[in-house]
């Protein structure tokens, strides 16, 4: 479920699949769970703090989402507001103009074809670097009273949760780094067209599927398949098991002795050794163009 992707959604979505695309994305299993979470999230169902013990509510908000969920609902704006409210999305979205739940992720969505899986991965690769990189601040009052294992009030309480589910930078300190930021060295692969290069050799690792080799003839003015005992081992039988064949290349010690050879099976080890090792090769060379440009 994590890794399922929901945005961008398609374009003629309606509304009730937004709001299905929603729910999923915050790993809310159903619309009784969505309407319990809109029920104790939203202020204006529960400023009281009563329960809502015989559920009328709660049964009320999930009738309300199974109708919107239907093709051709007409939301009032009062739901649609609450909608955004909860989800913490845009009105623009829910009514079908952008296809992601922000204009903000729209926009670097169309920029650069991240989805929103990406751009949220991005941004933990961010507050990584935060917190990699300074310390949480307490109040000193709160400190010493969490030190000494004191009660907390309600209010202290609030503040310790706010603390330590900060995303905002507002109690954390920033320290020197002496190592290079996460962002900066994606900026950096980014910008050097390093990037580019990994991902083509990751397509070739994940998608090996030139394996058989051919050669060019001249006389046909094509590639051929020389389809011969020296081209290919054949499949192995060992009991009930058939162990696939693999196809041969041969090299030769120089053009002039060509029945001087040996050959290179080719296995599935060996196309993946020789991706890995090209990979291997790109992350030497920025390496060594890197520490050019940021050496001490």
């Amino acid at each position: 479920m994590k890794n399922a992707f929901y945005f961008p959604v398609p374009h003629n979505a309606t509304f009730g699949e937004r709001i299905t695309a929603l729910r999923k994305s915050r790993e809310i299993n159903s619309v009784q769970g969505l309407a319990e979470e809109i029920f104790e999230q939203l202020e204006k169902y529960n400023k009281t703090g009563i329960p809502d013990t015989d559920n009328a509510t709660i049964e009320g908000i999930r009738k309300r989402i199974a109708s919107h969920l239907k093709p051709n609902c007409n939301p009032k704006m009062e739901f649609i507001k609450e909608y955004c409210d909860f989800f913490q999305c845009e009105a623009d979205f829910l009514l079908g103009y952008i296809d992601f739940p922000t204009h903000k992720t729209q926009n670097v969505y169309e920029a650069t074809g991240l989805n929103e899986k990406a751009l949220h991965e991005l941004n933990m690769i961010q507050l990584t670097d935060r917190n990699e990189n300074s310390i949480t601040l307490f109040p000193s009052e709160l400190f010493a009273k969490m030190n000494s294992n004191g009660e907390l009030t309600l209010e202290e309480q609030k503040q310790m949760e706010e603390i330590f589910f900060d995303t905002s930078g507002k109690y954390m300190h920033p320290l020197d780094s002496h190592r290079p930021l996460l962002m900066d060295l994606l900026n950096y692969m980014l910008a050097s067209g390093n990037i580019e290069k990994i991902i083509i050799q990751f397509r070739n690792f994940v998608n090996a599927r030139f394996k058989v080799p051919v050669y060019y003839d001249n006389d046909k003015n094509s590639f051929i398949y020389p389809n011969n005992d020296y081209s290919y081992t054949g499949d192995i039988k060992h009991g009930d098991k058939i162990h696939k064949g693999n196809y041969i290349l041969n090299f030769a010690s120089s053009p002039d002795n060509p029945n001087d050879n040996a050959p290179i099976y080719l296995s599935d080890t060996f196309f993946d050794t020789v991706t890995l090792k090209d990979i291997e090769k790109i992350f030497y060379e920025m390496r060594t163009d890197y520490e050019k440009g940021h050496g001490d």
